[in-house]
């Protein structure tokens, strides 16, 4: 199965909303932790159907989907999610903070720290992350050795029943890790 990682507090609410009219089958990776009632920036789990996702919504320019993960895993959705909910927290000098693996940006570099032992943990129920850099998209898995391959990948490989992916460049992510986010909207009535 495949899954979509969005991130609300990246992506706004206004996406999410969208999404979870369009896929049905979703739920927040927050719930059930200390954190769920925060569900309007939370990171959502979404189970994708064959449609190629990003050309479905870059019609509309109030949708973003930047720094959101692609899974792919034989699990169910809630399997994941339980899977998941795991990484979502770390302590470090008796501080709670948030290990933000859903947000692309961060968790490239977050892989290239994990020990063998980290790593397989962390891949136990996940066959492949997509993640677009901004330039393109790119395939993260293990070999059988247990370590991390980063192999750049097309659109059409990830959604191959997408007709119209073939014509469709990735997207660039307006939202880089290393941009400034974009300035939030203010509507103003007299």
């Amino acid at each position: 199965m495949r899954y979509l990682c969005f991130d609300s507090a990246l992506n706004e609410v206004y996406t999410l909303l969208l999404l979870q009219k369009a896929l049905p089958n979703h739920i927040c990776l927050f719930a059930g932790t200390k954190d769920e009632t925060i569900w309007h920036v939370a990171p959502w789990l979404f189970q994708l159907t064959a449609e190629n996702i990003y050309t479905t919504w870059q019609q509309d320019p109030n949708c973003h989907l930047d720094r959101c993960l692609i899974i792919d895993s034989k699990t169910s959705l809630r399997e994941l999610k339980e899977h998941l909910q795991q990484f979502i927290y770390k302590n470090k000098n008796n501080h709670t903070y948030y290990n933000r693996f859903w947000d692309a940006a961060v968790l490239p570099s977050q892989l290239d720290r994990m020990n063998v032992e980290e790593m397989t943990d962390f891949f136990e129920t996940i066959d492949a992350i997509y993640i677009n850099d901004g330039i393109g998209f790119w395939k993260l898995s293990l070999n059988h050795k247990c370590r991390l391959i980063k192999e750049p990948i097309s659109i059409v490989q990830i959604f191959p029943n997408d007709a119209g992916a073939a014509n469709t460049n990735a997207p660039l992510s307006t939202n880089t890790a290393t941009a400034s986010p974009n300035p939030r909207r203010k509507f103003f009535s007299e």
